[in-house]
């Protein structure tokens, strides 16, 4: 059950597709070894959260209605929009289309069906589809950086430790056979730490953390010490991905004896292929790259090598960055367009390719690279952080940028509904 994918355990969006299905079945993990966790000690408590938002504004359209009013009618919207439907399916094809302020709005639609709307004076009820719900919509609220009406909105949650929270004292009769926790274990990871840490709280989301932490560690040496392999594992990946959350809030907050500390648990997790132990190593250089440790991430980097063809594009990016942090631009450039030819998707590397090209004097390389990155597959790689860089790189070659940045605002309206940086941030407009 090991995904040697090492890097999903440290983005904060780390759901892709799956945004919606963390009640689904999993292969050999019942609903109780999935749900299980720590009963909370106060059983009085109730939950009662509301929706304080229902439609959200277009700060695409708007900013296309001030710069270009002429093209607003080209404006991307859901490539299915007559066909959509009034539930689960409706969210899931919006959020596969990138409309995020629309799946929103339809949350909302839902979770007045469970008294929780903006205008319902019903009696608040709780279900594993309500979790759901709020589930994905504080995530997406988190996701366009709407973080305001997110802690709002998930103030009455709290940690998710209330009674109601818990199968064991609900008084559904189709909750009764049940055990364990109503909300999923991501919903708790998003309120614990993706959300203070985008709140720039990281000192409370590393003290959430540390709780679970803890209870996930229990429960992975329940199953262990009752030699139940296949819960064990899922239960281990669980506790990888809460480490690698300390992991980054401890890096932010320069507390990098923690960082080698957890880095040192990680490893000493059982059972952990040679594959997963090159990329904690690899994860683990790249830290000590930024605080400007360059003999101690190569040491990292060549502690252990991996047969795996998919870890050659790591080892060239980490010989890539190595070369970057020695100031040899053209080595790094080198490295990153072998890395490239290996993953022409990869937004890292493209981004390290223009660096580079600018680091050498090239700026208009550098632009072209961004440019023709984004024109020829915007709807791969109209990612906010080519945007900025290529405004940025706008800005400093021309007294004349503001009419590239309307024209990229064009093919930003054109092949996405919404993105996750505030578009008059990211175009610099």
């Amino acid at each position: 059950m090991e995904n040697n994918n090492l890097q999903k355990y440290f983005d904060l969006d780390s759901q892709n597709g799956d945004i919606f299905d963390q009640f689904k079945d999993l292969p050999g993990i019942t609903p109780e070894v999935r749900d299980m966790w720590v009963l909370p000690e106060n059983t009085q408590k109730t939950t009662t959260p509301a929706v304080s938002i229902e439609l959200f504004s277009d700060p695409i359209a708007s900013a296309i209605q001030t710069n270009c009013p002429s093209e607003i009618e080209k404006r991307k919207k859901h490539e299915n929009s007559e066909n959509l439907t009034i539930d689960d399916n409706g969210i899931r094809a919006l959020i596969k289309d990138n409309c995020y302020r629309s799946a929103l709005s339809l949350t909302s639609r839902l979770l007045s069906n469970y008294g929780q709307g903006l205008k319902s004076g019903q009696e608040i009820k709780h279900s594993k589809h309500s979790l759901q719900l709020w589930y994905t919509r504080i995530y997406l609220l988190i996701k366009i950086n709407e973080l305001e009406i997110a802690r709002k909105e998930s103030e009455p949650f709290g940690q998710l430790n209330n009674p109601d929270m818990f199968y064991e004292f609900t008084e559904e009769q189709a909750f009764k056979s049940k055990k364990g926790s109503l909300p999923p274990f991501a919903f708790r990871l998003l309120l614990s730490y993706e959300l203070p840490f985008k709140l720039n709280r990281p000192k409370e989301a590393l003290q959430n953390l540390v709780t679970i932490l803890a209870n996930t560690r229990k429960i992975h040496k329940f199953f262990r010490d009752l030699n139940k392999l296949t819960e064990a594992e899922f239960w281990k990946e669980r506790e990888i991905r809460v480490l690698c959350s300390i992991i980054n809030c401890a890096t932010h907050l320069k507390n990098f004896d923690l960082t080698n500390q957890i880095f040192d648990n990680l490893l000493l997790l059982p059972d952990l292929k040679e594959d997963f132990k090159f990329e904690i190593y690899s994860a683990w250089g790249r830290i000590h790259l930024q605080c400007g440790d360059i003999s101690t991430a190569e040491k990292k980097f060549s502690t252990i090598s991996s047969p795996n063809p998919k870890h050659e594009l790591i080892a060239l990016v980490n010989k890539g960055l190595l070369a970057v942090a020695q100031n040899d631009y053209n080595e790094a450039h080198n490295l990153f367009q072998k890395a490239y030819e290996l993953d022409k998707n990869n937004v890292m590397i493209l981004n390290n390719l223009a660096v580079c090209y600018l680091y050498n004097g090239k700026m208009h390389e550098a632009i072209a690279i961004y440019e023709s990155a984004i024109k020829n597959d915007p709807r791969n790689n109209l990612h906010e952080t080519l945007l900025l860089n290529c405004a940025t790189l706008y800005e400093l070659e021309s007294n004349e940028s503001k009419k590239k940045k309307i024209d990229m605002l064009k093919i930003v309206s054109a092949n996405r509904a919404d993105l996750e940086m505030n578009i008059d941030s990211c175009l610099k407009l």
